[in-house]
């Protein structure tokens, strides 16, 4: 399949063929092989055709001559690690100043080829959220923001940060 992509599995439209030939080769006989492969070159969905049954030594007959077969092709799963991503201080009241104890940390992403190869830590928003927060120290959970993201799953090095809120 095409790069990122990989081939998860295969179905057939039969997964038996009547097959003539004497006793002892039908006693042997434990699969049937095809002349040549489904063609999946390049293929980023599914492809689905039709491979020509190989006659083997000693059968006489299999049909169908051909079996309908689908090759299930899906993107990708892949992880990628990006340090050294800022976190910002959303939410903060006009008189107030916040200072968190962490400045940047490490994301570890999990997701379609396409979407994780792609992805620059310019994209990434961590964040952590002071919205109605009075003076005080508080410990807040990380949150992450990508534009336009497909569905992906991450773990942050540092999944809550201390932040010191003040009165101006």
């Amino acid at each position: 399949p095409a790069e990122g992509y990989e081939l998860t599995g295969i179905e057939l439209a039969e997964e038996t063929v009547p097959v003539a030939a004497r006793r002892e080769v039908l006693d042997a006989l434990t699969e049937l092989t095809t002349d040549s492969p489904l063609d999946i070159s390049g293929a980023t969905d599914d492809v689905s055709g039709y491979v020509r049954l190989r006659r083997q030594t000693g059968v006489e007959n299999t049909l169908p001559t051909e079996i309908g077969v689908t090759a299930h092709i899906a993107e990708k799963q892949i992880e990628r690690t990006i340090r050294q991503v800022p976190i910002q201080i959303e939410g903060l009241a006009d008189d107030k100043t916040a200072k968190a104890e962490l400045g940047k940390t490490t994301i570890q992403l999990t997701g379609g080829y396409g979407f994780i190869s792609a992805l620059s830590a310019e994209k990434i928003q961590l964040f952590v959220d002071v919205s109605g927060l009075e003076a005080g120290t508080y410990s807040l959970p990380i949150q992450v923001r990508i534009d336009n993201a497909p569905e992906f799953a991450c773990a942050l090095a540092s999944p809550q940060i201390s932040v010191v809120i003040r009165n101006q």
